[in-house]
């Protein structure tokens, strides 16, 4: 999975689970931020990104950062 099949993969989890909250994990990057919202917005879903602008999220966590469910 990347930034390039992100929109038809949040699409195929929305049909397989309809009633699900759909969150699409981006990389802080413009590519990054740009995929995940069409990503999010094709299956009714939502976005995250890490804090710092250019990690991703095993970027985050390596640096001690916690991701809170």
């Amino acid at each position: 999975m990347d930034a390039g099949n992100l929109k038809p993969i949040a699409e195929v989890i929305r049909k397989q689970y309809p009633n699900a909250t759909v969150i699409v994990c981006a990389d802080n990057d413009p590519v990054g931020i740009e995929k995940a919202t069409v990503a999010a917005f094709a299956c009714d879903g939502l976005f995250i990104a890490p804090p710092t602008e250019g990690m991703d999220f095993n970027d985050f966590i390596n640096v001690g950062g916690k991701v809170y469910g």
